[in-house]
């Protein structure tokens, strides 16, 4: 004997108890795995493993843009990658890091002032968890001007205190300054 149940014929045997109670609790299952697969969390499919690397350590003159490169890009997961650069000017540590969102694997860091240091993380596109897409950290340091030519002119050739010091402003990366500087005496 045969009945119907939202219009599908099933054998009586299903119809027992305990079986029905079983119905009950995969219909559960089934309804929570619906809901589920509509939530964020359903549409990462497998976060970033490996933060990847960004490019080294480097010296640069105050008030200087530079750009940090890929070295190697973050793996593991599917999807999109999303990017979070850190910056903190006291150490590389995540505390007190100042935070940018990006598309970019490469960052361009605006016109540094003072030593800073920059790590990269990443996560796939849905995926909520930046833990395991961290890159290394890398240390941009700041320089400051030096004076690597320096003049004594002595006037009237008599000592006679009489001459000019003049030094040209170079910075410690070579870069020439557009002025000199001179102290008469």
């Amino acid at each position: 004997m045969n009945r119907i149940l939202h219009e599908q014929t099933l054998p009586f045997a299903i119809l027992q108890k305990n079986t029905l109670i079983n119905w009950g609790i995969l219909g559960a299952l089934i309804l929570v795995f619906m809901l589920s697969a509509t939530s964020s969390f359903a549409t990462c499919y497998g976060n970033v493993n490996d933060g990847g690397e960004i490019g080294s350590d480097q010296t640069i003159c105050s008030a200087t843009s530079i750009t940090l490169t890929n070295e190697d890009l973050p793996s593991g997961g599917y999807g999109d990658l999303e990017y979070l650069w850190l910056s903190n000017t006291t150490e590389p540590n995540v505390s007190g890091a100042d935070s940018y969102f990006s598309t970019s694997p490469t960052y361009s860091t605006g016109n540094l002032t003072e030593t800073t240091w920059f790590r990269r993380c990443s996560r796939r596109n849905g995926c909520s968890s930046w833990n395991y897409g961290e890159s290394n950290w890398v240390k941009i340091t700041v320089g400051n001007a030096e004076f690597e030519h320096v003049d004594g002119v002595d006037e009237s050739d008599c000592d006679a205190n009489d001459g000019k010091i003049i030094t040209d402003p170079f910075i410690n990366q070579g870069t020439e300054l557009p002025y000199s500087v001179e102290y008469t005496y």
